[in-house]
């Protein structure tokens, strides 16, 4: 599961901080914190799951993502892991790439 961490400006005067994560159930979950939370799929649409419903926040939000599908799609990918940066602690035992 990867997470992103976005901060933008749609030009509005608001500032946006959201967090972005792969949702297991599809999509991705887009976490304003304190404000709202959205599922994202991409090129489809952005469902309101709970918090503050804004009609300009969805708009914001869909634009910012949908500006940037590529990115998502980096993002979202499971990283290429060369080395593991725990292999010196041999008492981690959640590290899946050592094993």
């Amino acid at each position: 599961m990867m997470v992103k961490h976005c901060i933008f400006q749609p030009g509005d005067g608001t500032c946006y901080d959201i967090v972005c994560v792969d949702d297991p159930y599809g999509g991705v979950l887009v976490i304003w914190p304190g404000q709202s939370t959205w599922r994202y799929h991409e090129g489809d649409r952005l469902k309101f799951l709970h918090g503050k419903l804004n009609k300009w926040t969805k708009e914001a939000i869909w634009n910012y993502l949908e500006e940037r599908r590529m990115e998502v799609d980096e993002i979202l990918a499971e990283p290429e892991i060369d080395e593991c940066i725990c292999k010196e602690d041999e008492n981690n035992l959640f590290c899946t790439s050592c094993f």
